[in-house]
């Protein structure tokens, strides 16, 4: 390569003045980028696959216990968003329909520290934490409850 690492990075903080300051490494965000288009194309292809043929992994929790784990459901919401029908995706999973904004900007902001090569302040791992104990007790209450 004729840039070198640092120039690339002077590059990316230069466009988004909000970053200068922080180390943001060129190889971490290539990473991220790679990663992420694999989970959209597999994704999409499962999706295209079960329209296709109706066939779809089952959770295997569900099959030993026959209780509904907190992720039962998700692959119904997943295909319904994409169809754009709101209120099946939310019946599919109404757990984490809701808690889906909350849990897309913990992710988010995971990334965001891989990339930045910074800690994870009080407040992340506080929320991190309550989504686990919220996702805990959706189980409980989907189960008690028949949802």
């Amino acid at each position: 390569h004729s840039t070198s690492r640092r120039q690339r990075q002077m590059c990316i903080r230069d466009r988004y003045p909000g970053l200068r300051g922080m180390n943001i490494s060129a190889k971490r965000v290539k990473r991220v980028c790679v990663a992420g288009a694999a989970l959209l194309c597999a994704g999409l292809f499962y999706a295209r696959f079960i329209n296709r043929t109706g066939l779809y992994v089952p959770c295997v929790f569900h099959l030993m216990t026959s209780l509904n784990c907190p992720g039962c459901g998700m692959t119904r919401m997943c295909l319904a968003v994409l169809r754009g029908d709101l209120h099946t995706a939310y019946l599919s999973n109404r757990g984490v329909f809701i808690l889906l904004p909350l849990l897309a900007f913990s992710i988010l902001m995971g990334v965001f520290r891989y990339i930045t090569e910074t800690k994870v302040t009080k407040y992340e791992r506080t929320l991190d934490w309550g989504l686990l104990l919220l996702l805990c007790a959706w189980f409980v209450i989907r189960n008690i409850a028949g949802i």
